[in-house]
């Protein structure tokens, strides 16, 4: 019996850059699709001391992009990347993968009410967006 590891399907024949790749993913997806050198360059990094090219960059406008997204990095066998929040420091948003960036289109806070204490958000929405919400005073405690 040949058993994969869990969670490998198939090796992937993508690089960084990969035009093919790119090419799908730009008839299928309505968001951005960044496979240039000077885009990837600015994925490579967060702020960690890490700099890992990724074979590629989707920003999606919608949830029906990451899915799309997520379904093409699969057909290929890629490893995909999420980035959004705007939190890690410590390499986890680098790597040789598919990055999925949902900063800068779903952002946004969906509802928020301080009675409850709660803040829905899309995938993307920084922490700052958060705390702008609850510095009110009828949010945070006198304590």
């Amino acid at each position: 019996m040949n058993k994969q590891p869990h969670g490998s399907q198939r090796a992937s024949t993508a690089s960084a850059g990969d035009s093919g790749l790119a090419a799908r993913l730009r008839r299928e997806l309505q968001g951005d699709v960044l496979f240039d050198a000077f885009s990837r360059g600015r994925y490579s990094t967060d702020a960690s001391i890490y700099q890992i090219q990724p074979i590629g960059v989707v920003v999606p406008t919608n949830e029906q992009d990451i899915q799309l997204a997520l379904q093409i990095a699969a057909d290929a066998g890629l490893p995909v990347l999420p980035r959004g929040g705007g939190t890690s420091q410590t390499g986890q948003t680098v790597g040789e993968a598919l990055i999925i960036d949902t900063s800068k289109y779903l952002n946004t806070v969906l509802e928020f009410d301080a009675d409850a204490r709660t803040v829905g958000q899309c995938r993307g929405s920084r922490v700052h967006h958060q705390v702008a919400l609850v510095e009110d005073d009828t949010f945070v405690d006198d304590a």
